[in-house]
């Protein structure tokens, strides 16, 4: 993996009342006048009890899946009401998250950092930092170990994907509201039908607005979600599905508590050490994405999927720097990153017997290119006791983010690219063995650069030699 410096300092600094009415059963896109017979194509992904797509690109049952998945269902989300990635997470061993309720992308899988999350195969970078909402997910698919053979440069924990809700030809519609301590509203609703009078285009809106406050002093926040969704089906063996997202989140980057002699020190839980001046931190986020399948009467599979994401971060918080006895010295820091992200695979997939066993060729193409522009800087100082705090000594004109660039700071920006060719084979012997067999190329550059700007930034990234690797699988 290609990290410079300054993507390595980046990287360190950064119950509900319900009214439904869905079938359960994925419906069957409505057969258009069509000459040749096929069997309707099942789009990957669709939701089916113990079937998973993220370990072998391919709609796969799970006791067939000859590695470690696991999956967290939308009924799990429901019966939770797990609002956030973070707290999907929690049901899945071996994972943590290091997130608060402004970033999302940062977890531990088996130990090691993850910070690449997948929406539908697709995956979406750090760059693109904001809260992972689940209003529109149907589940969430863990894999755990290398998934390089399909995915490429990823993490050697695992992959994260999350599989969204998709529209259907019945009609279904859902209002939720929850009210909680602290201040808890939320609005979470998903509308499903049909747009005409055949079914084959049929649409989907799902999204939540939510208002909150928190058990710690100075925290709490609000969001907006909405991902409005479109699925076309001109006949049985083809179909389009558009999608889009957009997120509005303002909350702050809880700093947690301050350990004191190597451990936590004996405060009440609700202490803060930020001020009640330090402005909400805030992320927006769109995506657009789709998804194309087509059977062709050769009995090959074509999936195409696309999406292209974009993300804006900022924050303004009082943080901790250095503590002496009762004393915490502090620090206002300010960050901001701009990142968009796009990819692309082309997917064909073949069922055949032969060979003494049954097969699942896959044979795909992926592309990712990701860009981001960071700044990080610190300025004005100010120290607080922590047993007797004493709020108010950080002025407003010190809480902006003009101010904090006064003296400069840490400008950087990165561009990524990577294109990946892969084959794979599922085979099945005598009905229960099964074998899964891959290889693949990588070709990955990366340009990075610097500057007193984010404009030298920029320019500098423009200016210098791009790093480049390739490598089998």
């Amino acid at each position: 993996m290609l990290l410079p410096n300054s993507i390595r300092k980046l990287l360190f600094m950064l119950s509900g009342l319900a009214f439904a009415g869905f079938a359960t059963a994925a419906e069957t896109p409505a057969s258009a006048a069509d000459p040749v017979l096929l069997e309707p194509v099942k789009v990957v992904g669709e939701h089916e009890e113990n079937r998973v797509t993220t370990a072998t690109k391919t709609d796969t049952p799970l006791m067939e899946t000859p590695v470690s998945v696991q999956t967290v269902p939308e009924q799990v989300l429901q019966d939770q009401r797990s609002n956030t990635l973070q707290d999907v997470l929690e049901n899945v061993s071996g994972v943590r998250s290091s997130n608060n309720d402004v970033e999302g992308y940062v977890f531990n899988i088996r130990g090691f950092q993850s910070l690449n999350v997948f929406r539908n195969g697709l995956l979406e970078s750090f760059a693109i930092a904001t809260l992972k909402e689940t209003a529109n997910l149907d589940r969430v698919e863990v894999l755990k170990g290398p998934a390089s053979i399909l995915f490429g440069r990823m993490d050697p924990g695992g992959v994260i994907n999350r599989v969204t809700k998709k529209p259907q030809a019945e009609s279904g519609y859902r209002l939720e509201q929850e009210f909680g301590s602290y201040g808890h509203d939320r609005t979470q609703w998903d509308a499903t039908g049909a747009l005409n009078d055949d079914k084959s285009l049929a649409y989907r809106v799902t999204g939540a607005y939510q208002d909150n406050e928190s058990f710690r002093d100075f925290q709490g926040g609000k969001r907006a979600f909405i991902a409005p969704a479109l699925r076309w089906t001109p006949g049985p063996t083809t179909v389009f599905t558009l999608e889009a997202e957009y997120l509005d989140n303002d909350a702050q980057s809880d700093i947690g508590q301050i350990p004191q002699n190597g451990r936590p020190a004996e405060l009440p839980p609700q202490r803060s050490f930020q001020e009640p001046n330090d402005p909400d931190d805030t992320t927006e986020g769109h995506l657009l994405s789709h998804e194309f399948t087509h059977r062709f009467n050769t009995g090959w599979v074509l999936i195409n999927r696309f999406h292209y994401a974009a993300a804006d971060l900022y924050k303004l918080n009082v943080v901790p720097t250095a503590l002496t006895g009762n004393t915490l010295d502090r620090a206002v820091q300010y960050q901001a990153l701009d990142g968009d992200t796009y990819g692309t695979n082309v997917d064909f997939t073949q069922d055949f017997a032969g060979l003494g066993g049954r097969h699942r060729v896959l044979l795909g193409l992926d592309y990712f290119h990701d860009y981001y522009n960071y700044v990080y800087a610190e300025n004005a100082t100010s120290s607080i006791d922590i047993f007797n705090p004493v709020y108010g000594t950080v002025p407003d004109s010190d809480m902006s983010p003009a101010f904090a660039l006064i003296p400069g700071g840490f400008f950087s920006a990165a561009d990524t690219r990577q294109t990946g060719v892969y084959v794979q084979d599922q085979a099945t012997y005598l009905e229960k063995w099964h074998v899964l067999l891959g290889v693949r190329y990588d070709y990955s550059s990366l340009g990075s650069g610097g500057g007193a700007s984010a404009a030298e930034a920029e320019a500098d990234l423009d200016a210098q030699t791009r790093q480049s690797d390739r490598a089998f699988s």
